[in-house]
């Protein structure tokens, strides 16, 4: 008991490829829209893209100069608070004037930095 369309099988035929077709129409419509979408956005693409590395090799120069800048600046680090320090001897000690006194402040710092370094060494030689 089965049902029979012999009489319509080709109308059935023809009905799916008129569907099938018009289908295909449509993609196509769909397909060439996406195709001169492509074509009209590429160059706004390529520019961001150019951005993009214009933008890379910035930040790149950027930190290439930061890392020389650190490096100039690694002195000033070592060499400031030796600089402070002679300036707070000079300004505790009112006998001290002008640049002479600048010179025996310098050198007040400098034996007692290197007396603590000596002291430092010798602590961490006996309790090695």
């Amino acid at each position: 008991m089965g049902i029979s369309f012999a009489p319509y099988n080709f109308w059935i035929l023809y009905g799916a490829c008129v569907l099938l077709l018009i289908c295909l129409i449509i993609a196509g419509i769909k397909a060439s829209r996406l195709l001169k979408a492509i074509k009209v956005y590429g160059p706004a693409f390529a520019n961001i893209q150019k951005n993009l590395t214009l933008a890379q090799i910035k930040t790149e120069a950027m930190q290439e100069k930061k890392q020389e800048d650190d490096a100039k600046n690694k002195k000033w680090k070592i060499l400031l608070p030796f600089l402070l320090a002679i300036k707070h001897t000079y300004d505790a000690d009112d006998s001290l004037k002008g640049a002479k006194g600048m010179a025996k402040a310098a050198k007040r710092v400098t034996e007692r930095s290197n007396e603590q370094r000596r002291v430092l060494a010798q602590f961490i030689k006996k309790y090695q």
